[in-house]
């Protein structure tokens, strides 16, 4: 864990800024209006991600753990292990949210990496994979005979992997995860034309990616970047980024975002174009038709004139 977030911080101390150089305050209601407060908060943070639903990764690793400190004494290794790596992925994020805390108070700084540091607290249930695998060994091993059962789970797993995207499953612990979901791609989605594979948004991207300039700037979904490969301005998206990278200008885009939430229609287009916005792509009718450009089903493209 401390080797993968190495490069992260640094490259976070090589490029950013920990000095306070602007509001602090106003920063830090920047910073709530995209980040939710609980990621400032190690045990609010884990009870938001801590479910019944985790109990399917828990139990496998306590039983593995009593079953090698009280039955297979071979096991106690690995079992130490899991453990240990169980309970690192949970201190350790949390940790790192009163350390930073306590040397912004100390040194008057802003460092903003805790918030994402503290995600790898989920990482928590990864042990419970291993877990689950080794006792599943030792089922094997102990029981030869269960080998011959072994095909056929394998071959039940693959089908709940190849439909584990309907939305039935959804609440199923395993089968809804991402690790077994984005195996296969959704099996309603494999015999699908190509053309209806493609939703309204998709079809707008393509839209705005053959008929608009290449240096077009856009007011809508942070999405337009990668699918239509424009500039995107004001979503939250590109906000989430400037949080570590340029803290005065997530403040600007706060005010500014303020401003658009209270601006009527045509106030609101006023002020984008005065922030160099060219088109506005809207899942709903919001805007003058007058300038509309272009509609697909429930995506319309505006042109500021």
């Amino acid at each position: 864990m401390i080797l993968g977030a190495l490069p992260f911080v640094i490259t976070y101390f090589g490029k950013t800024d920990s000095l306070v150089q602007y509001d602090l305050a106003l920063f830090q209601k920047a910073f709530n209006s995209r980040i939710p407060q609980y990621f400032s908060d190690p045990i609010v943070f884990i009870k938001k991600w801590v479910s019944f639903k985790s109990l399917f990764f828990i139990i496998p690793l306590i039983s593995y753990i009593c079953y090698a400190f009280f039955w297979r004494k071979e096991e106690r290794k690995k079992a130490s292990i899991l453990l240990l790596l169980t309970i690192s992925l949970i201190i350790i994020p949390s940790i790192s949210v009163y350390v930073e805390n306590s040397i912004n108070d100390l040194f008057s700084t802003n460092i903003r990496m805790a918030f994402q540091i503290i995600r790898v607290q989920k990482l928590a249930i990864v042990p419970g994979f291993f877990a689950l695998g080794f006792l599943s060994l030792s089922v094997l091993n102990s029981y030869p005979k269960a080998n011959k059962v072994l095909p056929w789970i394998t071959i039940s797993y693959i089908i709940i992997v190849i439909f584990s995207n309907q939305k039935m499953f959804n609440n199923i612990p395993f089968v809804l995860d991402d690790i077994t979901r984005n195996i296969y791609p959704s099996i309603s989605e494999v015999f699908k034309p190509s053309n209806e594979k493609l939703n309204d948004f998709d079809k707008m991207a393509l839209y705005i990616d053959d008929n608009t300039q290449k240096d077009a700037v856009f007011y809508g979904s942070y999405m337009i970047r990668s699918a239509s490969k424009r500039s995107v301005v004001y979503d939250r998206k590109g906000a989430s980024i400037l949080i570590e990278g340029n803290p005065k200008a997530l403040i600007n885009w706060y005010l500014d975002m303020k401003i658009i939430k209270q601006l009527k229609e045509a106030k609101k287009i006023e002020f984008l174009k005065s922030k160099g916005v060219n088109y506005i792509l809207s899942s709903n009718n919001s805007f003058n038709s007058n300038l509309l450009v272009h509609k697909i089903g429930n995506q319309h493209l505006y042109k500021i004139q």
